[in-house]
């Protein structure tokens, strides 16, 4: 009896095989794993929660909750967070996320723009001159005195206005803490 097939022609075809399978369960577990970021983003957003995944949220929904802040204290404390955590402590002098720094100048400058500040009187005196150099990095200015002069407006209102206690310097540069 002759043979059916020869050893070449067998590996081939397994090798087909194998190479259909494996795509075969790449869809079926790529596939899975969308519809269970999908089903938790809709139970999320069933639940009242914020959509962090979904790539069905408009631009303008994000936009809207990344501006969202309780009140000024909340504002002041999150913006003097991210400026520690990108400038402080010799940050500045390593380089700058200029992009990072452009969302997030936008971010706290929507929220500023869109308020009113009347407790302490001097608050809002302090938050339209943070708006100025937040402003400037927002339209594209690389001038790291914009970023280094709106930290130290967070970092002394967040004393003033969270008492915010572990600092080492009070930059004397708002109204509400004194001396600006």
């Amino acid at each position: 009896m002759g043979r059916l097939f020869s050893f070449k022609g067998l590996m081939t075809i397994l090798l087909i095989l194998l190479a259909g399978a494996l795509g075969f369960f790449g869809v079926l577990i790529f596939t899975d794993i969308s519809e269970s970021d999908e089903t938790k983003n809709k139970a999320a957003t069933e639940a009242g929660e914020p959509e962090e995944n979904s790539r069905a949220a408009s631009s303008n929904d994000v936009e809207a909750s990344k501006t969202t802040f309780k009140d000024a204290g909340d504002l002041i404390s999150r913006a003097h967070s991210f400026y520690n955590d990108t400038t402080g402590y010799g940050e500045l002098d390593d380089g700058v996320d200029w992009k990072a720094q452009s969302e997030q100048a936008s971010r706290f400058l929507a929220y500023i723009k869109s308020q009113t500040f009347e407790d302490p009187p001097t608050l809002q005196a302090d938050m339209d001159a943070v708006s100025s150099y937040l402003e400037k990095i927002v339209n594209g200015s690389k001038d790291k005195s914009n970023v280094k002069q709106a930290h130290r407006y967070f970092h002394d209102l967040d004393i003033a206005i969270n008492d915010f206690s572990n600092y080492r310097e009070v930059w004397d540069v708002t109204e509400t803490l004194g001396n600006g």
